[in-house]
């Protein structure tokens, strides 16, 4: 694509391709170009997602998780074992 780029998933990465064949494209350019250019990075925010672009591009992602500073000041210490912080979208 000529330039880098950072790609963080948080849904499946063809989700929005309807036809077959242009999520098969897409895989192929995913896997042969974006994944193999050393100056992009690309993560998931789950490893459903990152195990999802392996089946489909063979393409290995990291999983990195929200980090959730909207939540502020609440948050997760677990120091109260009975207590969760529910971590939802704005």
């Amino acid at each position: 694509l000529g330039k880098p780029f950072l790609g963080y998933f948080g849904v499946h990465v063809a989700f929005l391709l309807d036809e077959t064949e242009d999520q098969l494209d897409f895989y192929r350019l995913l896997r042969d170009g974006i994944a193999k250019d050393t100056r992009n990075t690309l993560a998931t925010k789950a490893p459903y997602i990152s195990m999802q672009v392996y089946y489909h591009a063979s393409v290995q992602i990291p999983a990195v998780r929200p980090v959730s500073f909207y939540t502020l000041p609440a948050a997760y210490t677990a120091e109260r074992s009975s207590e969760v912080l529910v971590n939802r979208r704005p």
